[in-house]
């Protein structure tokens, strides 16, 4: 049942495939006492790296470095600094509606991609909280 629900979504959204495939991979690691942080990077759609959506390329970096998962979450509206503010209303081609790229990992994970995501972020802001995980069988 899972492999055929999961072959499904992987035809209709290669990314989710791509994230389901390293939760289940992963959902060990989250289960140890270790302590872990979760990271934010703001940015909008328009920010580009090597010509790509930043957004999706820091989403292929986090992956290829073997993090538990990743998640993009894009704003209804937002602006920056000395920014205007952008909303769905006012976005034709071209949008600049704020996405926040988030993930959960291990402190020590953190550090480890930390170096690489700042020379891809830029100027853009990153932040960094300490997270409490709880293990997914202590739902139950």
């Amino acid at each position: 049942m899972w492999d055929a629900t999961v072959n499904l979504l992987a035809k209709q959204h290669p990314l989710l495939h791509l994230r389901l495939i390293r939760s289940n991979r992963s959902t060990s690691n989250l289960m140890t006492t270790d302590k872990y942080q979760l990271v934010s990077i703001y940015l909008n759609e328009a920010d580009k790296w090597e010509h790509h959506p930043l957004h999706l390329e820091l989403l292929k970096f986090l992956w290829h470095s073997g993090c538990a998962g990743g998640t993009v979450l894009r704003g209804l509206a937002g602006f920056t600094k000395g920014g205007e503010i952008v909303t769905t209303s006012l976005v034709d081609v071209g949008s600049k509606l704020p996405v926040v790229v988030q993930f959960v990992e291990r402190s020590d994970k953190v550090a480890e991609v930390m170096p690489t995501l700042r020379r891809m972020a830029r100027k853009r802001l990153i932040t960094i909280e300490e997270v409490q995980v709880v293990p997914p069988d202590a739902l139950t």
